[in-house]
């Protein structure tokens, strides 16, 4: 937010998206959690440093412990770059989220 306030920096974000607003608000809360974890695989995790290791088995039995011990072995420090990288994402993702929350809202309350 380079010290903004967050009513400034979402003005920012309103006037860079606004031609989008329209094109995001169509599709159903399912298609829009599927889009996000398409960005996540491609972008969040997707641009590690180290690729993230696959888990094998029966991912549903993570209630012994055995998944959690697995990724604490885990530590991937992040750089400036890679945050650079992910900033226009978030911000995207974003303004996504507020235009598809301000649509719902305006459908329960006209």
């Amino acid at each position: 937010m380079a010290g903004a306030s967050v009513v400034r920096y979402a003005e920012v974000l309103d006037t860079r998206f606004a031609d989008r607003f329209s094109s995001w608000q169509h599709g159903t809360p399912v298609d829009w959690a599927k889009e996000s974890n398409q960005i996540a695989e491609e972008v969040v995790y997707g641009k590690l440093p180290t690729p993230l290791p696959i888990e094998s088995g029966d991912v549903r039995r993570c209630d012994e412990g055995q998944i959690a011990e697995h990724w604490r072995e885990f530590d991937e420090r992040l750089g400036q770059s890679y945050a650079d990288a992910a900033l226009p994402v978030i911000e995207q993702q974003l303004t996504k989220a507020g235009a598809r929350l301000a649509m719902m809202l305006n459908d329960v309350w006209p």
